[in-house]
């Protein structure tokens, strides 16, 4: 269940480069005044950010994609890249990506991940938009904070690496923006699930090395050897994890 109000715009823009232009100020404004709230917007732009959205015959419509990249920018709007085919539309013979779903920075408070997928195209000569969303638990206002703890686990740089070589749908300046913008959030999301509350968890694996401690003096075996070097094992860990967040 959502925790907070967003707005939803649906997108469809005109087939005139003025009249674009009129919608690219109007989006512009509306970033302005939302952002404080979560906005995400979806639907057809009718035009590319970039000539590698286009492919077929003809003239590359150059100043239309800057228009068009340049407003996404000054709005503040991160693109949520695609699953599927690169192209959106289609005659046969052009094809071009013109329909994507951008979104404000406080869409990413409300969801850690917006996923849309490029669905088949079927009667229309435009993809379906499916859009699929990931909550955040809690809303938090958090500054970002890279833990030194993060590059002693062995998955970080792997997951860091899917992270940043997702497709973005975003070229240049703004790809490195949304790009940047996307792995702080993954981050947070990827230390929420690894190591959780490192101080939660450090008590829990001091509780645990007394107990097989008490055990093993009690009843000197093997096997309750073998469990309290084990119990001791994880309490050095999270106590250098400990460390780590400190530094």
């Amino acid at each position: 269940m959502l925790s907070a109000h967003f707005f939803l715009s649906e997108i469809y823009a005109k087939c005139s480069i003025t009249q674009r232009r009129e919608l690219w100020e109007v989006i512009k404004t509306i970033a302005h005044d939302l952002t404080a709230t979560p906005w995400l917007l979806g639907g057809d732009f009718n035009a590319i950010s970039d000539i590698s959205e286009r492919d077929g015959p003809g003239r590359t419509k150059i100043r239309s994609a800057r228009d068009f990249s340049d407003a996404i920018l000054e709005a503040n709007l991160l693109d949520a890249g695609f699953i599927g085919s690169p192209f959106t539309w289609t005659n046969n013979k052009i094809w071009e990506r013109l329909d994507r779903v951008p979104y404000n920075n406080t869409w990413m408070d409300l969801c850690t991940t917006t996923t849309v997928f490029y669905l088949p195209r079927n009667v229309s000569g435009h993809s379906p938009l499916l859009i699929s969303v990931k909550l955040n638990a809690q809303r938090s206002q958090s500054a970002f904070q890279f833990q030194h703890m993060w590059i002693k686990h062995h998955n970080f740089m792997e997951s860091v690496e899917n992270s940043w070589n997702a497709p973005s749908g975003c070229f240049g300046q703004l790809n490195l923006h949304v790009k940047l913008k996307r792995l702080k959030f993954h981050l947070k999301d990827w230390n929420k699930s690894v190591f959780g509350n490192i101080f939660a968890i450090l008590a829990n694996a001091d509780s645990k090395a007394a107990e097989s401690e008490l055990v093993y003096d009690i009843n000197p075996s093997q096997a309750n050897l073998i469990e309290k070097n084990r119990c001791f094992a994880e309490l050095t860990k999270a106590i250098s994890m400990e460390e780590a967040f400190w530094k």
